[in-house]
């Protein structure tokens, strides 16, 4: 399938771009926006939305957590003076994801709205163009075409009483841990390949490295790396905290006011 194959591609490191790379995946530049200055709109807060990917991880005093959004969330938590909202994680399935129609009244009314991750990295990829900020590998792997699946960044999760802590592992960091290994010729490309297959086969709620590497001949040593190689989403998510921080760069001005019959729909 054509999911598959481009998984696959992603597997082979691309030295002509830089060491720091590991197949499709590009670590060359760290957003992608277009900017005025903020200082002449008045940043305010910066909110933060996630759950799994940053579960146990410690932010800025300066940064507002928000659990993973819902439809309205957004739009809800957004003060009246622009401000900076960062889409991390958002929640799917029983309940409505943000609407593109909620960033884009965000992005109507000054505010500075930045994805990168999950949820947030589809979100930023759908609607950069109208001035959502999108940061981080995976928002620019979706950009590229390299990852086109959205479950591909999907994970079981524990509830908001237990911390968000995440329960499975998401299909780009199978990707990029499989990568960084055969870049340091860990692991030979056929065995990736294997593991890959075995990966994409799981549901998102069932993935673990134990089930993906399950009665095959490879080394402890193999095993323990791709165990413990480091969360690309959670990378990304960081990259967006500091980005959000850090670069006083804001995007273009608005889109003209959406429609607001999509209001009609929040909870």
């Amino acid at each position: 399938m054509a999911g598959g194959t481009i998984g696959r591609r992603a597997l082979r490191a691309d030295r002509s771009c830089s060491p720091r790379c590991a197949g499709a995946w590009c670590f060359r530049r760290e957003a992608v926006c277009a900017g005025v200055d903020a200082d002449a709109i008045g940043m305010s807060d910066v909110i933060i939305f996630c759950g799994p990917t940053l579960a146990g991880v410690g932010l800025p005093s300066a940064v507002r957590r928000q659990p993973p959004a819902a439809l309205g969330d957004m739009l809800a938590a957004a003060p009246k003076v622009p401000s900076t909202l960062i889409l991390i994680d958002g929640l799917f399935g029983r309940q409505r994801s943000p609407w593109h129609k909620e960033i884009l009244t965000l992005l109507s009314a000054g505010h500075r709205v930045v994805g990168a991750a999950s949820m947030g990295a589809l979100r930023a990829c759908e609607l950069h163009q109208f001035g959502m900020i999108g940061v981080g590998v995976v928002f620019r792997a979706y950009r590229r075409g390299v990852l086109i699946d959205d479950g591909d960044v999907a994970v079981a999760h524990a509830p908001a009483e237990l911390g968000w802590r995440q329960l499975s592992v998401a299909m780009v960091d199978v990707l990029t841990a499989l990568g960084r290994t055969r870049h340091a010729g860990a692991v030979d490309h056929a065995t990736a390949c294997v593991i890959y297959d075995r990966a994409r086969a799981m549901s998102f709620k069932d993935r673990s490295w134990s089930k993906m590497l399950d009665g095959l001949p490879i080394s402890g040593e193999l095993v323990r790396m791709l165990a413990a190689a480091p969360s690309t989403k959670q990378a990304d998510a960081l990259r967006a905290v500091e980005f959000a921080l850090h670069d006083s760069r804001w995007p273009l001005p608005p889109p003209a006011p959406p429609s607001t019959r999509w209001e009609r729909f929040l909870p």
